[in-house]
C-alpha cells in the first residue's frame, strides 16, 4: 500500500498547529505541572504528538476523498458539509482517546475530570476549524 502524501500547506499548517496543541492539552491535563513535572515532556509530549500525527494522516486522507467524490464548484456545500464532519469524526475520537488513554493507565498521576474533556474537544475543534479554514 502506497501512503498518500499530503498538501504541503497542510504539511506545514501540522507542524505549526500540533506542538500548540499538544502544549494546550498537557495544560488541561497538568494544569500547572506541566511546567516543573519531566515525565509531561518526556512522555506526554511525544504521545499526544504520535496520537496527533495519526488524527491528522486520517483527516487528510479522509479530507481527500471527499474532494475527489465533489470536485466540482456546483458540489461546494456537499464539500463543505463532508469536510466539516471530518472534524467530527476524527478529531472527537482523538481527543477521547487521548483523555482515555491517560485515565486508563493514570499516566503521570492523571484522573479524568469531565471538565477536561470539554476543554480539550474545544481546543481541538477550535484549532482544526482555524486550519480547516486556511486550507
Amino acid at each position: 500500500m502506497k501512503l498518500m502524501r499530503p498538501p504541503k500547506l497542510e504539511l506545514y499548517t501540522f507542524l505549526f498547529s500540533m506542538p500548540l496543541i499538544d502544549v494546550a492539552l498537557n495544560l488541561i491535563l497538568f494544569k500547572e505541572r506541566f511546567w516543573t513535572d519531566s515525565k509531561v515532556w518526556l512522555v506526554s509530549f511525544p504521545l499526544i504528538f504520535g496520537i496527533g500525527v495519526l488524527s491528522w494522516y486520517s483527516h487528510v486522507l479522509y479530507s481527500d476523498a471527499i474532494e475527489r467524490k465533489y470536485p466540482e464548484l456546483a458540489q461546494s456545500r456537499q464539500r463543505i458539509f463532508g469536510k466539516t464532519m471530518i472534524i467530527f469524526w476524527v478529531m472527537t475520537p482523538s481527543v477521547l482517546l487521548i483523555f482515555w488513554v491517560y485515565d486508563h493507565f493514570h499516566l503521570a498521576g492523571y484522573q479524568l475530570q469531565k471538565m477536561d474533556l470539554v476543554k480539550g474537544l474545544f481546543v481541538g475543534l477550535s484549532v482544526n476549524l482555524m486550519c480547516e479554514t486556511l486550507y
